[in-house]
């Protein structure tokens, strides 16, 4: 237990006596005093844009899903399908089904259900359930 104190005490005295304030350059010269502050004007906040853009908020990002998934589908413009079983669903759908969920922050089947209302925003070519 000695041992282990006398071998633990060096480290504890450089951590103290190396203070990371004094042994920064920047601020050696700034309690020499060579460094002035300037304080900023405080600038005006516009409230108006600022509610202007909460209200923009929601139509803008599912603008901005669609058109990004909807450029991924055209420059892609063909996945390989599987030959056997039930057809897949559009992984496209599936990206934006997990963009809608993750901004709402919604279950699986409360995410079925916005899809369903917001199918023409998103340009959703078909039906998602909570289970896909």
């Amino acid at each position: 237990m000695l041992t282990q104190f006398i071998l633990v005490l060096p480290i504890i005295y450089y951590v103290h006596t190396k203070n990371p304030i004094q042994t920064d350059p920047a601020n050696k010269g700034r309690k020499a005093g060579k460094y002035r502050y300037i304080p900023r004007e405080d600038k005006p906040i516009d409230w108006s844009s600022y509610t202007e853009a909460q209200y923009n908020e929601m139509a803008d990002y599912l603008n901005l899903v669609r058109e990004i998934i909807d450029e991924i589908r055209r420059e892609i413009r063909h996945i390989d399908q599987r030959k056997v079983g039930r057809p897949p669903k559009s992984c496209f759908n599936l990206a934006k089904a997990i963009m809608v969920q993750h901004y709402f922050e919604t279950s699986n089947r409360v995410t079925a259900g916005l899809l369903r209302v917001l199918k023409e925003k998103l340009n959703l070519t078909e039906d998602l359930t909570y289970r896909t």
